[in-house]
């Protein structure tokens, strides 16, 4: 059962800090098991609901990191999160093309599990092939 959509002129939307890196994707969490006023470069801050896609998401992204706009990226978008202990953990969600729509990108930030306080990170990575 999809969930209610957000009416986003009455519900104030949520910071999600997003941090954009470039290369191949990975799952490690090394870049995030530091001091919180430490925590890694590259941070950008997107305000959304939580009914916004992974398109929305990868739109957003494209607009402030100019490697995610060309045609051969792929955005590998994982949520990072602390666990009980503190770490941070990385789960992926969903890996958007920046030159084609595809259905799983109409997954939504509540249907991936997305909570207030949780971070997005985007790897941003070209794949060698793509025509242009």
């Amino acid at each position: 059962m999809a969930a209610e959509p957000v009416d986003r002129l009455k519900v104030t939307p949520t910071l999600l800090r997003t941090f954009v890196w470039a290369g191949a994707a990975d799952l490690t969490t090394s870049r995030y098991d530091r001091a919180p006023s430490r925590l890694p470069e590259g941070e950008v801050h997107l305000h959304v609901w939580s009914d916004a896609t992974l398109r929305e998401l990868a739109e957003l992204v494209k607009a402030v990191c100019s490697s995610a706009r060309q045609r051969a990226a792929v955005l590998h978008m994982s949520l990072a999160y602390p666990d009980r202990t503190g770490r941070f953990k990385l789960r992926a969600i969903g890996s958007p093309a920046a030159a084609s729509a595809e259905e799983a990108d109409s997954a939504t930030l509540a249907s991936v599990g997305y909570e207030a306080g949780d971070m997005l990170d985007v790897r941003v990575e070209l794949v060698s092939g793509t025509p242009a």
